[in-house]
C-alpha cells in the first residue's frame, strides 16, 4: 500500500505507516534536527573567523589597541575560545547520555585544532598580506581547549547533584 507520514502528538516523533497490517514505527527524525540546529550557532561563527581572518591588512582601522605586543594571538585565543565552547557545547547537548561527554570533549577538541590549523594554512597559501605560523596554530588550539573547558566544567557542575 501506500507509504503515508504525519506528525504525532509527542513532541519530535514522526509516526510512519505502510499498510494496515504492518507495524508502526516511530522515527525520531524531528529531534535529530533540532540537535543538528545547536550546530548552527558553531557555523556561524567559524564563518566569522574565516571572514575576520580573511580582512587584508590594509583594511583593518589603525587603533591603539592593536599596537599591544602579541594582541594577534589574544585574539586568535579568544576567537578558538568561543569556536571551542560553541562547539563543545552543541556537542554535549546532542549527545544522548553523559557517559558519551568523553568522546564530544575529545570530537571538540580534535574539530577545533584542525579548523584552526586549516585557517592558517589558508593564511599561509592563498591569502596576499596574511601569514599562517605556528604561534597562530598554537593560540588557537589552547583557545579551543580553554572554551571547551569552560564548557565541560559548566556541563560538569549541571550533572553533579
Amino acid at each position: 500500500m501506500f507509504q503515508r507520514s504525519t506528525i504525532c502528538s509527542a513532541p519530535a516523533i514522526i509516526w510512519t505507516w505502510s499498510a494496515p497490517d504492518s507495524h508502526i514505527a516511530c522515527k525520531p527524525i524531528c529531534s535529530d534536527i533540532i540537535k543538528l540546529l545547536f550546530f548552527l550557532p558553531v557555523l556561524v561563527w567559524g564563518a566569522v573567523i574565516f571572514y575576520i581572518i580573511s580582512i587584508p591588512p590594509g583594511s583593518i582601522p589603525e587603533s591603539g589597541l592593536l599596537q599591544l605586543p602579541h594582541i594577534d594571538k589574544v585574539i586568535h585565543f579568544s576567537m578558538f575560545a568561543v569556536f571551542g565552547s560553541l562547539l563543545a557545547g552543541a556537542f554535549m547537548i546532542s549527545s544522548k547520555t553523559q557517559q558519551h561527554h568523553k568522546a564530544t570533549i575529545l570530537i571538540s577538541l580534535f574539530t577545533g585544532f584542525i579548523y584552526g590549523g586549516i585557517t592558517e594554512y589558508y593564511q599561509y597559501c592563498c591569502l596576499d598580506g596574511r601569514y599562517g605560523n605556528i604561534p597562530d596554530v598554537l593560540a588557537n588550539c589552547f583557545g579551543t581547549v580553554f572554551g571547551v573547558f569552560i564548557i565541560a566544567m559548566l556541563f560538569q557542575s549541571r550533572i553533579r547533584p
